[in-house]
């Protein structure tokens, strides 16, 4: 297990106890293509994890800019800019610095974001929210430039895409929106007015399934005309955070208890689950990334872990 501590401290633990690998300031965000290549965001850095451990790896330019939310693919890498004005497109390996045309739509507020997906083809989506009488925008990085569009709610919470013709945004009272490689549409969940849509997958059956909190089913699947409440597939009261790796591979991290509170991470794959609790120390605000059998559990002042799950 890797795990870390105040101001972004990355150490293995064992039976034997805790080594200290290394020390970045504040990570705010872990993604990665497989399970030897892991990136986290770290100030205007992009950190990278190898079998050597991590190391300072792309860095924003100008380096006033401090990153966030990261997503890519096998050769390209996205992130927000901390602050809502803006984002970065890298290519993931090589010296060359981002360009002007790498730095897109800084008139765009799209606040403090978590919706963030990067399409294999190599298509980007960012989905902002609502800040004053700034309205949330989308963003769009068709592999050569940046474009934006207005959307008539909040959709900054959660994103998912299965290309760049079937991509899903959402954020609070149950705003759903919709890309289908032409228009956004509106297709808000009706029936839970005040839920915090936290992730989307796409299930055996092919469709789309979404959780959230603060609602009164915290799981619902679209049947191509409106959102139907489904029981839940693991034993959470509400989901926190969720991380779509794959079809039918899913990781949940959320409430499993109310009295007393018990967090635990779930790991919902080929039909089977696996679980382990977690430290109340992400109670509410920690975030999850997942991958083969290994989930990285992130959020206040740059505290992570890394949990692995054996193969079964």
């Amino acid at each position: 297990m890797w795990f870390a501590g105040d101001q972004g401290v990355i150490a293995m633990g064992d039976a034997s106890g805790v080594t200290r690998i290394s020390s970045f300031p504040d990570i705010r965000s872990i993604w990665g293509p497989a399970p030897d290549r892991i990136y986290a965001t770290s100030g205007s850095q992009i950190l990278r994890r190898d079998e050597t451990g991590w190391a300072p790896h792309r860095a924003a330019s100008p380096p006033m800019y401090s990153l966030d939310a990261l997503h890519g693919n096998a050769t390209e890498l996205v992130a927000t800019i901390e602050g809502g004005f803006g984002a970065v497109h890298f290519s993931a390996d090589g010296m060359s610095s981002p360009t002007s045309s790498d730095l897109g739509s800084l008139s765009q507020y799209l606040g403090n974001t978590r919706a963030l997906w990067m399409t294999d083809d190599g298509e980007a989506f960012i989905a902002g929210r609502p800040n004053g009488n700034l309205p949330p925008n989308v963003v769009h990085w068709d592999g050569m430039r940046w474009s934006s569009a207005k959307l008539p709610g909040d959709a900054g919470l959660a994103m998912f895409a299965t290309s760049s013709v079937d991509v899903w945004a959402a954020g609070g009272t149950g705003n759903v929106f919709h890309f289908d490689g032409l228009q956004w549409r509106d297709l808000r969940n009706a029936n839970e007015g005040a839920m915090y849509v936290e992730g989307f997958w796409r299930d055996f059956g092919g469709g789309i399934v979404l959780a959230g909190s603060n609602a009164l089913s915290a799981f619902a699947r679209w049947d191509g005309k409106a959102w139907q409440a489904i029981e839940a597939p693991v034993p959470v009261v509400y989901a926190q955070a969720v991380w779509t790796a794959g079809q039918d591979d899913v990781w949940i991290l959320g409430e499993a208890v109310q009295q007393p509170q018990q967090w635990r991470l779930y790991h919902l794959h080929g039909g089977r689950i696996a679980d382990a609790r977690i430290d109340p120390l992400f109670a509410y605000v920690g975030r999850v990334f997942g991958i083969g059998n290994d989930a990285w559990v992130y959020g206040p002042a740059g505290e992570a872990i890394r949990r692995h799950f054996p193969s079964r």
